[in-house]
């Protein structure tokens, strides 16, 4: 299999599946490492704390229908670990425009998506207006499919708080969002970090009686 360079334009849609794959599978094999040593994790998490983890802030679209075809955009910030390579959650902000054939609103959405491999739930919280006085706060529970928390298809139910002004709005939602994560470059920029703190920490280790674990298949990064 041929490993494709962080940057690199990929050849197919398959080298791409390819490569996701590769990642996940050195990820796994680097938590059981990391497991398997005694004193290995509990060092890391003490004397590197934020070595493990994948943060950082990114851009979130996406389309809904409840009623009304919602498109939405803005910034989430999110969080993945290494030793939990498949789950990322994040928090997101995002600007909302809703439409029908006769009328139009915006809106605000803060919320918080929690996702797995191929799962994910969320919860959002709505603000939308028509600008003249109509005004509707929406609390909406979604649970649906998700690919590593970077497209996420959900089923959600909405429940509006108080006076229900925008009649428009149905309690059924199919909601598709993207995060855009830079999945690969991100991670394995962290593999790289993994293999040199660990390698300049080699002597530390030895005095600590915790061994040093096989690295050479991060290299091929």
């Amino acid at each position: 299999m041929c490993l494709i360079q962080p940057g690199r334009v990929l050849a197919s849609d398959t080298d791409t599946t390819i490569k996701i794959r590769d990642i996940l599978k050195t990820a796994w094999t680097l938590r059981k490492q990391f497991k398997e040593i005694k004193g290995l994790y509990k060092y890391i998490k003490e004397e590197h704390e934020d070595l493990l983890s994948i943060k950082g802030q990114h851009l979130q679209v996406g389309y809904s229908y409840f009623g009304l075809h919602t498109l939405e955009a803005g910034i989430s910030k999110g969080k993945r670990d290494v030793m939990k390579i498949s789950k990322y959650s994040n928090w997101h902000l995002l600007g909302m425009y809703l439409t029908t054939p006769n009328t139009q609103y915006g809106g605000v959405n803060f919320g918080y998506t929690s996702s797995g491999l191929l799962w994910c739930k969320s919860v959002e919280t709505m603000l939308v207006t028509n600008g003249r006085g109509k005004t509707d706060c929406i609390i909406r529970p979604e649970i649906g499919l998700s690919f590593l928390g970077s497209v996420n298809l959900s089923y959600g139910y909405n429940f509006t708080l108080g006076k229900r002004d925008i009649t428009d709005i149905q309690p059924h939602t199919v909601h598709l969002k993207f995060t855009f994560q830079s999945l690969k470059k991100n991670i394995v920029s962290k593999f790289h970090s993994i293999r040199y703190v660990l390698e300049k920490d080699a002597e530390r280790l030895k005095t600590l009686d915790i061994i040093l674990p096989d690295l050479k298949f991060l290299y091929k990064y």
